[in-house]
């Protein structure tokens, strides 16, 4: 018999705290395992990153990117930041009522102790279960919250980060201009014309520096999975020429106008783990996408392993730039 997953370890042991009726809000859950175990029509998941929202939705869920306003029960999954993971805690606790129950689940590597320590300073926990490397633990919503836990929603409001540009915790480099980007802009030159996108936006630097340099550009799309750095892409990108799109790149279709060039920073990591196949992915929806004579530019960790891909892809690349940590990539000309 298939176990249970650890975020309903509290409720095999206290059926009583599932409500008989109100919304249940799932936090950030990352498949659906374990979530059949509610009403469908009762659930609703918050899950920011489209791949994961689209999976959701096609497992009949109700997805959005917005927190209920009152909810009957709550279950929160630690995110990787720590900070995300204690607004979200927030936010579901002020959704719920007084005596409401909150199902906190997450692996010791996304900081599950830490997040299981600092509400054991303000709250009573009434049940902590441990498995394959992490907890879950569940408590009542008391009638008053403090104000610490409250404050704790202010990490994930947009402010200037060190750079200037709107940001929040648990966007990719939140703090400021991340390395890589950085060298990529200095490739990024004023001769650009036509339609261009920018595969993994993120907050939107790299689409910002680009279109105040070229003033040849007809659009340039803003092309994101998290729903959420689109949102500060808008905020920080305000040029009537940036079109702004919540997708998946690895999952494009061709564009009826395809780009004359592609800018990109690609993610390479899937949680902790670096995965060079999510850079590939990236290679490939940029080569479907270019148009005949488009080109793509894109920076990437100096040991992946890109290579072999690009050729097959590409009838002309390379390295226009390699530092210790870093290689600038420009390819042109995509194989049909």
């Amino acid at each position: 018999m298939t176990r249970s997953p650890r975020f309903l370890m509290p409720l095999d042991g206290d059926p009583s705290l599932l409500p008989g009726e109100g919304t249940i809000l799932a936090m950030h859950p990352t498949d659906a395992h374990g979530l059949d175990r509610f009403d469908t029509g009762r659930l609703c998941c918050v899950q920011h990153f489209r791949p994961v929202a689209e999976a959701l939705s096609a497992m009949g869920l109700t997805v959005t990117q917005d927190c209920p306003d009152v909810a009957s029960m709550a279950i929160v999954f630690a995110t990787r930041n720590r900070a995300e993971t204690l607004s979200s805690i927030s936010t579901a606790l002020q959704s719920l009522d007084a005596g409401a129950t909150l199902i906190v689940d997450g692996q010791k590597t996304d900081g599950i102790d830490s997040h299981l320590k600092k509400l054991r300073a303000g709250f009573e926990i009434d049940t902590v279960h441990s498995r394959s490397h992490g907890k879950a633990f569940s408590l009542r919503r008391p009638a008053t919250l403090p104000d610490e836990v409250i404050g704790w929603q202010e990490t994930t409001k947009l402010g200037p980060n060190r750079d200037g540009y709107m940001t929040h915790a648990g966007l990719f480099s939140a703090n400021g201009i991340d390395p890589g980007s950085a060298l990529l802009m200095r490739h990024l030159g004023p001769e650009t014309k036509g339609h261009v996108a920018d595969f993994g936006a993120g907050w939107g630097v790299l689409a910002g520096h680009q279109l105040n340099l070229a003033k040849g550009i007809e659009t340039l799309d803003l092309i994101e999975a998290d729903a959420r750095a689109i949102d500060a892409a808008r905020a920080n990108v305000s040029d009537p020429r940036a079109r702004f799109h919540w997708a998946d790149v690895t999952t494009l279709p061709a564009p009826e106008a395809s780009y004359d060039l592609i800018i990109s920073n690609p993610p390479f990591h899937i949680e902790r783990k670096a995965d060079v196949s999510l850079g590939l992915d990236f290679l490939r929806s940029a080569a479907r996408c270019l148009a005949p004579r488009g080109r793509l530019i894109l920076v990437a960790n100096r040991q992946l392993a890109y290579e072999a891909e690009l050729t097959r892809l590409f009838r002309h690349w390379e390295q226009i730039e390699v530092d210790a940590r870093y290689k600038i990539i420009e390819a042109r000309t995509a194989r049909t």
